[in-house]
């Protein structure tokens, strides 16, 4: 299964994706001392978390049917985006420990609380990664508790250069819906039929310039903006604003 994640940033964007799936809003990526290796990387999400079941039946097992069965997301009706169903063995690829945290609604409709922690360090190279011997703890919490999933990876394997996380931002791109549709497209009462958007935040003290939330980019990087209103009446009007640094380059 580790064979399917062929370098450590798509193993990166993998464990992204998988945020995006679970209807996350917002994703938060955190790197420290990662020019080294024996940093830290957190992945933290808003999303729906994950269920014991789905932990076990789903984030455990390489090629499951859930995906292929459910292609679409539960909430906001999402094509998947995470291909392969490969989360833990994207979490081995980067770093030789793993701590787990999610709370989701459990089948009884209660918000449960799931911790677990994977240590790879004592591993021969080689090993099953079935094999491998997972130590969890899992508690019903507060129905105020917002759900979520922090995937805390230690001692990561490689280090990290802008480049390799440009190239991730690279491809997370696609899941980007702009900010500045949300608030006029977005009902309390119709949250559960738009999609308000996915949003990821870097929080990269040694590459301060990379830093930038993925919707900044996306305007910084467009040669131009298209803005439809719509009255009251149903009437529209669109607005082209070209806003590349070339005007001379269009007619």
């Amino acid at each position: 299964g580790e064979k399917l994640v062929t370098d450590r940033s798509i193993a990166l964007a993998e464990l992204v994706k998988n945020a995006y799936d679970a209807d996350a809003t917002k994703a938060i990526i955190s790197m420290k001392n990662v020019k080294e290796k024996g940093g830290t990387i957190v992945v933290k999400d808003n999303g729906l978390g994950m269920d014991f079941p789905s932990f076990i039946n789903g984030w455990m097992r390489i090629a499951t049917r859930k995906k292929k069965q459910q292609p679409y997301s539960t909430l906001y009706n999402r094509k998947n985006s995470g291909e392969k169903g490969i989360g833990r063995f994207a979490c081995r690829k980067l770093a030789n420990r793993l701590e787990l945290e999610t709370v989701s609604e459990n089948e009884q409709g209660l918000k449960e609380k799931l911790k677990a922690s994977f240590n790879w360090v004592n591993f021969e190279e080689g090993t099953n990664v079935d094999e491998i011997k997972v130590h969890y703890k899992k508690e019903v919490v507060s129905e105020e508790t917002p759900t979520y999933t922090i995937l805390i990876l230690k001692d990561v394997k490689d280090k990290w250069s802008e480049d390799d996380i440009t190239k991730v931002q690279k491809d997370l791109s696609e899941l980007i819906t702009p900010e500045m549709f949300e608030e006029e497209l977005v009902s309390e009462e119709r949250l559960h039929i738009y999609d308000p958007g996915f949003i990821i935040d870097f929080d990269i003290p040694e590459y301060t310039e990379r830093e930038k939330a993925l919707k900044t980019d996306f305007f910084e990087n467009a040669w131009a903006k298209l803005v439809c209103k719509i009255d009251k009446n149903g009437k529209g009007k669109l607005f082209l604003e070209v806003i590349t640094p070339y005007p001379n380059q269009f007619d």
